[in-house]
């Protein structure tokens, strides 16, 4: 008979990973390793994949194409994800191309871990650094961790305990933790910001208490981060203790089943206290009134004062633009884009080592935000700093619930971006839900704003205020534009200043001067229209109240 052997004395000697070795009839090499796999824990996977994890870097340069498709087909990464690896392993960046796979691989959790093992036998005779490493592993029947075990990180869906997770950021506890479990009624634990956990906890998932993988009785059971936090919260691990949890409103319907005793909201700040934060930011009282008073004055910047938090970045992204030597109130920043963009920029510039191109980091730290707005994600590792590139939009019409509404509800500002017709053709999908679009200096040409036109068709259309100011516009691409805004009723400013306009546009302006029901602003400054034309312009728009045609 075949039989596998726990070699749980070599760990305890030796601080060493167990594995499992064979005795019986023979197997070749493969279904050896096969064997072993199987019988790790996913702890056991874990442990072993940290220890190996420079080497499987570099052993995958060679091979990562074939492991992200196994990846793929066993649904553990996204299409999108295969694409993004196999592109950087195209353009030759190998090495990144592989620590951006097992960076996912670590983040996706167990299955995905075991499934990468899996392939890495699958491949050992076309990768010799695969067949290298499993050879160790056969020859040695346990692996040597120089040191103490490593630790798990509590964000990784990984097996572990309530001790040894209190004793990763508290070792010093470990002498007295036994006897602080006999007194429960005296410990308070506190989860701050449960709505960051990676993986989510649902209160009503009523296998928690039925399935035992997921029971988690003592200190000491070995169960899942999740499993822990969850028994803690419903009183089924050290009953009697208090546990004390915050969490945003966005994950609050997660908790509704859950044991919780006394519910509590935290309002933030209201108008006087948004007043008195600055006042007492600011050493100078003239600089902290100047600040508090261009926030009053934008809707937008003063209703985020709620959140001290958004206080505080207001203030370290204004106060800069009121100091008195070197104030520019011209600049100031009034939209959220323009206001983030200068927080981050300062950050980059200031705060980090040295950047060649600030402007591209900025962009892909947008990119990856964006991309977070998305999947609801407010937590980056470093796999996300490798994954994201520039492509914006492109799936925010996808979404239905709302979570887009703060990012596309304000200024869409790519004025001077080099943007031109392929880069506009990128962010379509998710135009029309701009409410105010400002695409101007940008060489868009009539291709460019035809795709705009096409935004401005949708019957969801929310844009308000369109800037096409020197974009490079002619008399027959504004024809187009204005066929578009026949059936558009959400916009009410439209800019076309410093464009290549002449007369023969103006017959096709005539119906959008004369009838367009929603629009009160046409800029048309600094065109290439003769007097004549400027006159027949201005002659039309005397008949229509509320309407202001700027030339």
């Amino acid at each position: 008979m075949n039989t596998i052997v726990l070699k749980m004395a070599e760990r305890a000697a030796s601080g060493a990973v167990p594995v499992k070795s064979t005795a019986g009839k023979v197997t070749g090499p493969t279904s050896v390793i096969t064997e072993l796999l199987a019988s790790w824990n996913d702890f056991q996977l874990l442990q072993l994949t940290d220890f190996y994890r420079d080497r499987l870097e570099q052993a995958m340069e060679g091979g990562v194409h074939g492991v992200s498709l196994a990846l793929t087909a066993e649904n553990q990464f996204s299409g999108v994800e295969h694409r993004k690896i196999s592109d950087l392993a195209d353009k030759g960046e190998r090495a990144d191309s592989s620590k951006l796979l097992l960076s996912l691989v670590m983040e996706k959790g167990s299955r995905a871990r075991r499934v990468m093992w899996e392939t890495f036998v699958k491949m050992r005779n076309g990768v010799p650094k695969y067949n290298k490493i499993l050879k160790e592993i056969q020859q040695h029947g346990c692996v040597p961790v120089h040191g103490p075990v490593p630790k798990i990180p509590s964000e990784l869906k990984a097996t572990i305990n309530l001790r040894e997770l209190i004793l990763d950021q508290y070792p010093y506890f470990g002498n007295f933790l036994r006897e602080v479990w006999k007194n429960p009624e005296g410990l308070l634990f506190i989860f701050d910001g449960l709505d960051e956990f990676k993986h989510k906890i649902d209160f009503a998932d009523s296998r928690r208490d039925t399935e035992p993988k997921h029971q988690c009785p003592d200190p000491e059971w070995w169960c899942e981060v999740s499993d822990i936090v969850y028994s803690l919260i419903q009183g089924k691990l050290l009953p009697g203790c208090s546990v004390l949890v915050t969490t945003r409103p966005t994950a609050l319907h997660l908790m509704e089943k859950a044991e919780i005793s006394i519910w509590g909201e935290i309002m933030g700040f209201d108008g006087e206290e948004r007043k008195e934060y600055f006042i007492r930011y600011f050493e100078d009282r003239m600089v902290a009134a100047a600040v508090f008073k261009h926030v009053e004055e934008n809707d937008i910047l003063y209703t985020m004062c709620y959140n001290p938090s958004y206080c505080w970045i207001l203030a370290l992204a204004l106060g800069p633009f009121f100091i008195q030597r070197v104030r520019n109130t011209q600049r100031v920043p009034k939209t959220i884009t323009q206001l983030y963009s200068y927080y981050i920029y300062n950050i980059l510039k200031n705060h980090g080592r040295e950047i060649e191109n600030p402007r591209d980091v900025l962009l892909r730290v947008g990119q990856m935000a964006f991309r977070g707005v998305f999947d609801k994600k407010i937590i980056f590792t470093d796999g996300h700093l490798i994954n994201y590139n520039l492509k914006f939009l492109t799936e925010a019409h996808n979404t239905t619930d709302g979570r887009f509404e703060i990012f596309l509800r304000f200024h869409l500002d790519l004025f001077r971006c080099r943007i031109q017709c392929e880069g506009i053709q990128r962010l379509e999908p998710g135009l029309y839900k701009c409410r105010d679009l400002r695409l101007a200096g940008n060489k868009l040409g009539d291709s460019g704003v035809k795709v705009v036109s096409a935004a401005l068709r949708n019957p969801e259309c929310k844009i308000q205020e369109l800037v096409l100011i020197n974009v490079g516009l002619s008399d027959s691409g504004v024809e187009d534009l204005v066929s578009a805004l026949r059936a558009n009723r959400s916009l009410t400013l439209l800019d076309l200043a410093l464009n290549s306009l002449t007369d023969r546009s103006i017959p096709a302006l005539r119906p959008l001067i004369l009838t367009h029901p929603s629009l009160n602003w046409i800029g048309l400054v600094e065109n290439q229209f003769s007097r004549t034309g400027e006159k027949e312009l201005r002659s039309m728009q005397e008949p229509r109240t509320g309407l202001t045609v700027k030339l």
